[in-house]
């Protein structure tokens, strides 16, 4: 997903090709993703229902999604009038406590905090322990992916699922219908549900 589109298209001239976690319009080649859009409309829906108004997302940079994930935050909180507060990140879990450490750290520091990935968030919730806050009480966590990380018992992580299984099997079967023959590009988003555990909770008044 971090290759060019014009790479992609050399690529598609001479053989069958499928890109995955990449959303393109290219008339040369099809692509299956994930919609990051949705996702991050799920996460910043979820956490204004239980009251936040400081609401902070680590982005992961030019990362596969980041910028998508990104910038559809930003627009959903603009759509509740509310500051969206950035922090650079990665999808790895010392990026989320570094960030988590900057943004804890603000006068007024957020009272939710949604990771670019599952990785990150493991970061924020390893700085949250650090400093004595408690999840979800003082401060609520989302992250994104859910990979069997955010599920094991102490972890029980909120995250957007990313239907990983389903991305794979549609990419296999389009690119079958590329080897038979088709010619015209097909371009799918597959939208991602949100799974809510425990480390989101309302607000504190």
């Amino acid at each position: 997903p971090r290759l060019s589109e014009h790479i992609l298209e050399g690529f598609a001239s001479q053989v069958p090709t499928v890109s995955v976690s990449t959303y393109g319009r290219s008339d040369h080649f099809d692509t299956v993703s994930n919609d990051e859009t949705h996702g991050a409309n799920l996460i910043v829906d979820h956490l204004v229902d239980l009251g936040h108004e400081r609401i902070a997302h680590i982005d992961a940079g030019l990362a596969a999604g980041g910028p998508e994930r990104r910038s559809a935050f930003i627009d959903a909180m603009m759509r509740y009038g509310l500051a969206p507060i950035v922090a650079e990140g990665d999808f790895n879990d010392d990026a989320g406590l570094a960030a988590t450490s900057q943004l804890m750290s603000l006068r007024t520091p957020p009272t939710a905090i949604f990771a670019g990935n599952d990785l990150a968030a493991t970061g924020v919730l390893t700085h949250l322990k650090n400093i004595g806050a408690s999840v979800p009480d003082d401060v609520s966590v989302v992250g994104y992916d859910d990979t069997l990380l955010a599920g094991i018992g102490p972890v029980s992580l909120t995250p957007v699922h990313q239907p990983r299984q389903q991305l794979g099997r549609l990419a296999m079967e389009l690119l079958l219908e590329r080897i038979a023959g088709r010619t015209e590009a097909r371009h799918e988003l597959i939208e991602p549900r949100l799974v809510i555990r425990s480390t989101t909770g309302r607000v504190r008044a």
